[in-house]
């Protein structure tokens, strides 16, 4: 994945997993301009890192929300470097409590770094990675764009937004060849995840089916990928590195599990657990003795599944994929089971 004589910008570089996309792609040979607003000591370290390394690196100041600073920092690297090809969306902030409490400006803040700045920075260096032969934009959302998160309605919001406006932008680089794609981490140990309280992360680790927090290395390797040659037809994806937190698994002895018969031999299974409420139709008891099963959820799948298995014994056939049919022979179940 060689980035030899290719440009990167990277907005909130001097720590978490700015930085380390930053040092990842320096690593790859690539030239690279760590933006930042205010941390200059860190930034400065940054780039020490890098030039100790043998890599190429500028810092570069400005504050996203800020639409002529974004420009005078292209004017910058331009001087140094020439023609950005690769653009990674990173800056992010955080002000969170419940929407209740939530005041206009903890609102508008966070949109205003999270995704305006996104807007000001891809407006800037857009012609950029049009005209580049590889160019790569490359936005960093998160999983709560995707599931939400209590207290963090502006957070999510902001991050949700990104998933739009990277495919949307996708199309409109596509006839150029250049790429747009979001990479969504999970909870990533990083300045942010230090910050909440520990009976807060042992909850979300309990969440995570990988039984670990994300390294900020989890999150750069994927964004060297996908900023690399190899990645060249990949555009307009939301990749997500969440240890399958997304999919949200977890094992039957967590669930209650209630079977209602009808008079018309339609089944509803109802999942209830503390967290999720899933709801699900087992359609039609046929006259062979099988309950045709029909789902287009993945998760729902993993939760049936699991509890089949408790009835393995007692089954013929269990073949469940989204969107597939399910056959159970149940002509040997008896009511306690259930």
């Amino acid at each position: 994945m060689n980035l030899e004589n290719r440009t990167c910008v990277i907005t909130g570089a001097s720590r978490g997993i700015g930085r380390g996309i930053a040092e990842e792609l320096a690593g790859e040979g690539a030239n690279v301009a760590v933006n930042y607003r205010s941390s200059e000591s860190e930034a400065n370290d940054v780039v020490e890192t890098i030039r100790d390394a043998g890599g190429t690196a500028i810092t570069a100041q400005a504050d996203v929300t800020d639409f002529s600073a974004i420009k005078s920092m292209r004017d910058r690297v331009h001087d140094e470097f020439g023609s950005v090809d690769i653009l990674i969306n990173n800056a992010g902030i955080t002000k969170d409590t419940t929407f209740e409490k939530m005041t206009p400006d903890q609102w508008k803040s966070v949109i205003d770094v999270n995704l305006n700045g996104t807007f000001n920075a891809t407006k800037v260096f857009f012609s950029d990675i049009k005209s580049s032969d590889q160019g790569r934009l490359i936005n960093i959302s998160s999983i709560v764009g995707k599931q939400g998160n209590f207290g963090q309605a502006n957070y999510a919001t902001s991050k949700s937004g990104i998933f739009g406006f990277t495919r949307t932008l996708a199309l409109e680089l596509a006839s150029s060849g250049s790429t747009a794609n979001s990479v969504a981490p999970g909870f990533t140990k990083t300045d942010m995840l230090a910050d909440v309280p520990d009976n807060v992360k042992d909850s979300i680790r309990d969440d995570i089916p990988m039984s670990r927090f994300g390294e900020v290395e989890d999150v750069s390797h994927v964004v060297k990928f996908l900023a690399s040659e190899e990645a060249s037809y990949i555009s307009g994806e939301v990749i997500d590195v969440n240890g399958a937190m997304d999919l949200w698994t977890f094992p039957v002895h967590d669930a209650v599990l209630i079977l209602l018969f009808s008079h018309c031999s339609v089944v509803v299974l109802r999942t209830y657990t503390l967290k999720r409420v899933i709801l699900f139709c087992l359609y039609r008891l046929t006259e062979a003795g099988y309950l045709a099963v029909r789902t287009c959820s993945i998760l729902v799948c993993e939760c049936v599944h699991r509890f089949l298995l408790l009835l393995k014994n007692e089954m013929r056939t269990i073949r469940i994929h989204p969107g597939v049919s399910c056959y159970l022979d149940i002509a040997t179940l008896s009511m306690s089971h259930w």
